[in-house]
């Protein structure tokens, strides 16, 4: 039996390769569609009525504080005038409109009214120049010639008008109505004048002026400064908006997708070429059988010997 050897080559059969495109080579390309291109968003206008407000409101302030200010040192100056004045030596009938607390002051310098009656110290000037205040005895009875209690209080003073005083006591007025006040003194030069706080009256004008040009400035000022604030530009509270990714295997130098360049011509889609249909696989053949042996023979059958007897 022998054995033999074969190449493929010898079986009549070859084998052959289809080489398929590289994978470097172009790339396809895919065109995202593009966004549509929104501007900057551009800056709302300004508040002209908060402005408006702010500026009314901020000129107002200052003008009544100014005004409310210059009003004081007037109001304190009549203030003075107005006090109801009593001489030295004589009972004067006072008429209180209100109930409240009044003070009570020496004067020594300034000039009395004409005031009805047979007081020999009315329609005079008086002018006591000495250091020391002098000494005033005053009682005050009301209608019912009930003596009203007179609280000592020398804590306010005035000089304004052409006149000056010093305070020497407060009382209580309940009632409104009339009274009488009598004062008697060593000293002709001076007389009692009763009425309100004249610094009490112009203290409170001032306040209420520095009020006034404080919420004129703080109110006003910041009207002001939010009718300066922009207002929000439209879609400004919308949320924003994800940039377009860039697509697949884009051109390089190609714009990204939303904007418009002149004389850029996006490239279209170009499918790969298809490939090409695969080779069926080589059949190879299976080589001959070789025959089979023959098989032994049994060996031809020769004279039929018999066994020889016993004793041959």
């Amino acid at each position: 039996m022998t054995e033999s050897t074969r190449s493929p080559g010898d079986w009549g059969c070859e084998m052959s390769y289809q080489q398929y495109p590289s994978a470097g080579g172009p790339a396809p390309v895919v065109q995202q569609p593009g966004a549509p291109f929104a501007g900057a968003p551009q800056p709302g206008g300004r508040r002209a009525g908060l402005l408006g407000v702010g500026a009314l409101l901020l000129a107002a302030g200052v003008v009544a504080g100014i005004v409310m200010f210059l009003a004081s040192s007037s109001n304190y100056e009549d203030g003075v005038k107005n006090l109801a004045r009593a001489p030295i030596g004589c009972t004067t009938s006072l008429e209180f409109d209100e109930s409240g607390a009044y003070t009570i002051y020496v004067e020594t310098v300034g000039s009395i009214g004409e005031l009805r009656g047979d007081c020999p110290n009315t329609d005079t000037d008086y002018d006591s120049s000495g250091d020391d205040l002098p000494d005033v005895d005053i009682t005050l009875v009301d209608d019912d010639g009930d003596e009203v209690d007179l609280d000592r209080d020398d804590s306010t003073d005035y000089d304004a008008g052409g006149f000056v005083g010093q305070a020497v006591a407060t009382v209580q007025i309940d009632e409104p109505g009339s009274y009488e006040i009598t004062a008697t003194s060593d000293e002709d030069e001076v007389v009692v004048a009763v009425g309100h706080d004249p610094k009490g009256d112009a203290a409170s004008m001032k306040t209420m002026a520095i009020a006034a040009l404080v919420a004129g400035i703080v109110i006003g000022g910041l009207l002001i400064v939010l009718g300066l604030r922009r207002k929000p530009a439209p879609g400004a509270g919308a949320p924003p908006v994800p940039p377009v990714p860039t697509g697949f295997g884009q051109a390089p130098g190609a714009p990204q997708p939303g904007y418009q360049t002149p004389g850029y011509q996006a490239p279209s889609y170009q499918p790969p070429p298809a490939a090409p249909p695969a080779a069926p696989p080589p059949t190879m053949p299976m080589p001959p059988t070789p025959p089979a042996p023959p098989a032994p023979q049994p060996p031809a059958p020769g004279p039929q010997q018999w066994p020889a007897p016993p004793g041959s």
